[in-house]
């Protein structure tokens, strides 16, 4: 039976390797010879590992990674061929099977497409669909943040206005959260964004000008999350409540804490 013509290329790419050294190379060899008859039957998974093997046993000879390459790109792995190719060139500075392993280096870089977190190969379609699916759960998230600042704030406010006996303007900025938080959650059931977010544990500070300053960081990181939301989100009710709540974060909220404190 015929072999392929990458797997002829992947004999050459041995060619240039001593299999004649003692020990470890003598074990080298017999694997090495394995590798080719499963590449004979055309068990490329089983050559690849066979190659690896071989590799391992002789860790100086480089050109392996031509064959491991070889194999695993008709194993159907291009992920582990295309590292291989890039390993042979690197690692091999002269060879006959150069100009080979650049072409085909070069195919498998336009088609072996990867999600970065799963390690699941890709088509330029299955990319296309993964980006918008991705691009919509970060907006999603981004609205979570929103709505998860927001409240912290509400509480916050309501928790300083208890503890100062309602001094400074935290009962008054408590109702002006409660008011966003509940915006928000209207976009995000006509929007069918579904989450409940985190919110941390809220600790007022024993002195009122250090909660008046908290204020004003939490507003900054109020219009920071707002922000986001309007530059993730086309709907146009979205990008008017956010613009909105972002700039009286910045523009009335931030001045509020930072000039209207005792």
């Amino acid at each position: 039976m015929a072999l392929p013509a990458a797997v002829l290329a992947a004999c050459l790419a041995v060619s240039s390797v001593s299999l004649a050294a003692p020990s470890g190379m003598e074990q080298a060899k017999k694997v090495y010879s394995e590798a080719m008859a499963a590449m004979e039957a055309k068990d490329f998974a089983g050559a690849t590992a066979k190659f690896e093997e071989a590799y391992r046993l002789a860790p100086d000879k480089h050109a392996f990674n031509y064959n491991i390459a070889s194999a695993a790109e008709l194993a159907g792995d291009c992920r582990k061929a295309t590292n291989h190719y890039k390993m042979f060139l690197d690692l091999v500075p002269k060879h006959d099977a150069r100009s080979s392993a650049k072409k085909t280096l070069e195919k498998l870089q336009q088609t072996c497409i990867h999600d970065d977190e799963t390690t699941e190969q890709l088509t330029a379609e299955t990319r296309g669909s993964r980006d918008v699916e991705r691009k919509m759960e970060e907006s999603d998230r981004a609205m979570l943040d929103a709505l998860g600042e927001t409240t912290f704030a509400a509480r916050f406010y309501a928790a300083a206005a208890a503890k100062y006996g309602g001094k400074g303007p935290f009962k008054r900025m408590a109702k002006v959260k409660e008011r966003a938080a509940k915006r928000i959650q209207k976009l995000m059931a006509n929007h069918d964004i579904e989450g409940t977010p985190e919110v941390d544990e809220v600790k007022v500070p024993a002195d009122i000008d250090q909660a008046c300053k908290r204020g004003v960081t939490q507003e900054a990181r109020n219009a920071e999350v707002y922000d986001k939301v309007f530059e993730m989100f086309d709907a146009r009710d979205i990008v008017r409540v956010m613009d909105r709540l972002a700039r009286k974060a910045e523009l009335r909220h931030m001045p509020t804490f930072r000039d209207g404190c005792p």
